[in-house]
């Protein structure tokens, strides 16, 4: 279980709170930060940290991956889920 969840204020951060309230993941704690800086700025680390094995996904997500996979690719479209490790 996570320890830390970091949510987007000026992107439903306190829906995030909520959800994992309601889950019954009241434990994990949230912190709510305002994204300064557009996701593709935000996401340009998550290539090295995965190159790092500093990141593990635990069982199959291929829409993620291909998400992922062409969010740097010319004309891609914009992969929510690559900003969220940075």
């Amino acid at each position: 279980m996570a320890r830390l969840v970091v949510a987007e204020s000026n992107q439903g951060g306190e829906m995030v709170k909520e959800v994992l309230d309601v889950a019954g993941e009241g434990a994990v704690r949230v912190k709510l930060e305002h994204a300064s800086m557009g996701k593709r700025d935000r996401a340009e680390p998550v290539p090295a940290i995965h190159g790092q094995r500093r990141v593990w996904h635990v069982g199959v997500m291929k829409e993620l991956e291909d998400q992922m996979c062409s969010f740097g690719a010319a004309g891609g479209r914009a992969a929510l889920a690559v900003a969220g490790p940075c």
